[in-house]
C-alpha cells in the first residue's frame, strides 16, 4: 500500500530551494563584484531555474542600504553567467548569459523613493553547469553603494530535476530507445 502524504510534504514539493549568495562590493560600484553558485548536481541531474531576489544592505549590522546618488540618473546590471569563467559583464545575448536583469534610476525631485527591497527577477531556465557566477556594476559611481561596508546578498530559486546525461547527444539518446 502507497504512503500518503502529509500536508507539509506537499507543501516541500512545491516550494523551490534556495541557493544563496553574497557580494562583497567594491570601493567603486562601477568595478564588477561577483560571487560563484555551486550547484552540487550530478550527471543526470539539472537546476530548474524560477527566479531570482536581491537587495544591498550594510554588514554590520545587517540594515537596508540606502540608493543615493549624486548624479540626476545611474543604471545598474546584475547577471547570471551559465559558468564562472568571466570576471566581467558579458554581452546580454552571450549564450553563457542566463539573467541580464538592467534598472534605470531617474530622479526627478529631491527625496524621492527609488526602489523598494528586494529586487525580485523572473527566471524559466535549466542548466547543467557545475557553477554559476552572479555579477553586479553600476554604470556610475553611487557612493552609498561603493563600500566594503556593503553587500549585495541574493538567493536563486531552483529544483533539481532529472536530466540526460552530459556526454550524451540527442542521436544517442534516440539510439538508446
Amino acid at each position: 500500500m502507497a504512503k500518503t502524504k502529509t500536508g507539509f510534504e506537499k507543501f516541500l514539493e512545491q516550494t523551490p530551494r534556495r541557493a544563496e549568495f553574497t557580494i562583497t562590493m567594491d570601493a567603486d560600484s562601477t568595478t564588477e563584484v561577483w560571487a560563484d553558485i555551486d550547484t552540487g548536481i550530478d550527471d543526470g541531474q539539472a537546476w530548474l531555474m524560477y527566479g531570482m531576489e536581491y537587495a544591498f544592505e550594510n554588514i554590520d549590522p545587517t540594515i537596508p542600504a540606502a540608493w543615493i546618488s549624486g548624479a540626476n540618473s545611474f543604471k545598474t546590471t546584475l547577471q547570471l553567467h551559465r559558468n564562472a569563467s568571466s570576471e566581467l559583464l558579458l554581452n546580454r545575448n552571450n549564450n553563457n548569459v542566463i539573467v541580464d536583469h538592467h534598472l534605470l534610476y531617474t530622479i526627478l525631485t529631491s527625496g524621492a523613493t527609488i526602489q523598494a527591497e528586494p529586487i525580485k527577477v523572473p527566471i524559466n531556465n535549466v542548466t547543467l553547469q557545475p557553477t554559476l557566477r552572479v555579477l553586479f556594476r553600476t554604470a556610475v559611481d553611487v557612493v552609498n553603494l561603493s563600500a566594503a561596508t556593503v553587500q549585495l546578498t541574493g538567493v536563486l530559486l531552483y529544483d533539481i530535476i532529472s536530466a540526460p546525461p552530459r556526454l550524451s547527444s540527442k542521436i544517442g539518446t534516440l539510439a538508446d530507445l
